[in-house]
């Protein structure tokens, strides 16, 4: 269970014992009471020595006492000192034998040290540090992108890989692992990723299997494991063709070039480049409109942007008329007008499919035609 969740608990059965102790006790239930506004205020040392002198007056009641030492090993364990918090509970089962607090406190101190104290802290102490760097870096990227946050993501996913390779036998490593997924996600390598979340759904897999899980929460985890490999994937892919079509572009560009088309343009192809061009760009001003009336008057939440309905349909059609026009007029004389015109042809189509693959990118449309498919 959660510390905030474990010390709401402290909360409630604490206000359950001292409002048994009120009438013979007040001063230990007035301090009581001060280490819990201190809790609730998150000042976690305070709230430790008090409830730690609630615990040593010799007076109070014998199940307050015990309550409020196993909330200051609570406190010192949101304090993240793992290893006062360890002691406490160790105290607290050791003063309070037979008690309720004493049976919280062994299984709090259970799922500290997971077995061992040493490891059990050590880990606790690397995964705060892991998390820190992990949660900073995850805050930088929505203020400031994910280009400026690339040294801290960097960062967190070396400590989370440490993380990970020495303690995957802990019940946090498919929560570590998830988190790399997430890093590795966000610096684009989706391959890292794919088996990150392989990871994390087999350790969840495994937790199921050990009866350490509920077959519903272990499918759950398994599901969201693989629903996250499963895009990592699909984000390789799209990565691939993006790279594909750029690749394509500049050949095409570099062709263009070294046949120098310009030489062999005459006012006729050059009235039949610009026509073409004049219709592509209507036919932009037609998606546009589509898309404003879609998004405006039909679907509100239409995935794609009136600028991407006009750019799909501009950008690949201005280049398919360059790029044909362009070797038709550099290789007529060589092969003439109709093989130019033929392999013009299907170069504009390439050149023309590279760059509604590159818009289709930049605006982030790829799971619109994911869920088409």
């Amino acid at each position: 269970m959660p510390i905030r969740a474990r010390a709401g608990l402290v909360l409630l059965a604490g206000a359950l014992i001292v409002a048994r102790a009120r009438a013979d006790d007040a001063p230990a239930e007035q301090r009581y009471d001060q280490a819990r506004e201190a809790m609730q205020a998150g000042h976690w040392s305070e709230a430790a020595a008090t409830f730690r002198a609630v615990a040593d007056a010799e007076d109070a009641p014998t199940a307050l006492r015990a309550q409020a030492l196993f909330a200051a090993g609570l406190m010192e364990e949101n304090a993240r000192r793992y290893e006062e918090a360890s002691t406490l509970y160790e105290e607290v089962e050791r003063r309070f034998a037979g008690t309720e607090a004493a049976g919280r406190a062994r299984d709090a101190n259970a799922a500290l040290t997971q077995g061992n104290a040493a490891r059990g802290v050590a880990f606790r102490h690397r995964y705060d540090a892991a998390w820190d760097t992990w949660t900073a870096a995850q805050a930088r990227v929505d203020l400031e992108g994910r280009r400026a946050a690339r040294p801290d993501l960097e960062a967190a996913a070396v400590l989370l890989e440490a993380l990970f390779s020495d303690f995957r036998d802990l019940p946090k490593a498919r929560e570590v692992v998830l988190a790399l997924g997430e890093a590795h996600m966000l610096l684009q390598r989706y391959p890292e990723a794919a088996a990150d979340f392989e990871r994390a759904a087999g350790l969840a897999r495994a937790r199921q299997a050990a009866g350490a899980s509920s077959r519903p929460e272990a499918d759950s985890l398994v599901m969201e494991a693989e629903d996250r490999r499963d895009e990592a994937l699909r984000r390789e892919r799209r990565m691939w063709f993006t790279s594909v079509a750029e690749g394509m572009l500049a050949t095409i560009g570099a062709a263009l070039l070294l046949v120098r088309p310009w030489r062999g343009a005459d006012a006729r192809l050059l009235r039949l480049g610009a026509g073409l061009v004049l219709a592509t760009t209507v036919l932009a001003g037609v998606a546009a409109g589509a898309a404003y009336v879609l998004r405006h008057f039909t679907e509100e939440h239409s995935p794609v942007p009136v600028t991407a309905a006009a750019l799909l349909v501009a950008l690949p059609g201005v280049t398919a008329v360059l790029v044909a026009l362009g070797f038709t007029a550099a290789l007529a004389r060589a092969w003439g007008p109709a093989r130019a015109a033929g392999f013009g042809g299907l170069v504009a189509a390439v050149a023309a499919l590279a760059v509604a693959t590159c818009v289709i990118d930049a605006f982030a449309l790829f799971p619109v035609l994911d869920s088409l498919l």
